[in-house]
């Protein structure tokens, strides 16, 4: 593993600045070892779609390998002298991961080997007489790809001001914006499933805050935003029901 950066002071106004970086992790002995069994629903598409009840076996996999990223970062920090107290930043990120250590879900092995992944239905185990699906095993496993990329920003303003007279005041003005170009995964001989958008992985979020003190008083106001996300990644508007 290694890291090399550059900061580069082009004015007394604007610095740029980059990384590149080979990261490494190895996996936990939780990921190797612990496994649990249990009970879930997956949708059969051998079957329709006709949601069934399964035991399922997920958690740990002694043999995985150590996830390797590239990563690579570049952006600039802009504090003009026309206006004192203001700062603005921005970084792009871009990381190319091989190795990934995750598990995918009981219902994608189920879509996965439907979609052709013959690694992956191995681990489904069907009933040899009605041929539904009795058992799902979803273990820890080296996805093989994932990639992700997007910017943040960040942009603050510090200032005294003088609402009141004889007292001390300041206010502050914080914003921070984060935007997910890509964040998504391909299992070993398996579809690229993109999640930038979708469950807890909003394209868009931000948050914003606004400080104003006076004397012992104090006051504070957040704002956060959630871009809308889609439910269901492999969703088709307009065909699927």
């Amino acid at each position: 593993t290694w890291k090399v950066g550059l900061d580069f002071q082009v004015t007394d106004e604007l610095r740029l600045r980059a990384t590149r970086s080979r990261d490494v992790r190895e996996a936990t002995f939780a990921e190797r070892f612990d496994q649990a069994g249990g009970g879930a629903n997956v949708n059969d598409p051998l079957f329709g779609g006709t949601p069934i009840g399964i035991t399922t076996a997920a958690g740990g996999n002694p043999t995985l390998r150590p996830e390797v990223a590239d990563t690579y970062v570049v952006g600039f920090v802009y504090q003009p002298d026309w206006l004192s107290g203001l700062a603005l930043s921005a970084d792009y990120y871009n990381i190319d991961l091989v190795g990934a250590i995750g598990s995918l879900g009981f219902q994608r092995v189920v879509d996965d080997c439907q979609a052709g992944n013959q690694k992956l239905c191995t681990q489904i185990d069907r009933d040899p007489v009605t041929n539904q699906i009795t058992r799902v095993e979803d273990l820890f496993t080296n996805i093989d790809a994932a990639a992700a990329n997007g910017v943040d920003m960040e942009m603050s303003y510090r200032t005294d001001v003088d609402f009141f007279s004889n007292q001390q005041e300041t206010l502050a003005l914080r914003f921070l914006a984060s935007y997910l170009g890509e964040n998504s995964s391909t299992p070993s001989g398996g579809r690229t499933t993109d999640l930038a958008g979708v469950g807890q992985l909003p394209e868009i979020s931000t948050t914003a805050t606004l400080n104003y003190n006076v004397g012992p008083w104090g006051l504070f106001l957040s704002h956060r935003f959630i871009d809308e996300t889609r439910f269901n990644v492999r969703w088709t508007q307009g065909i699927d029901v």
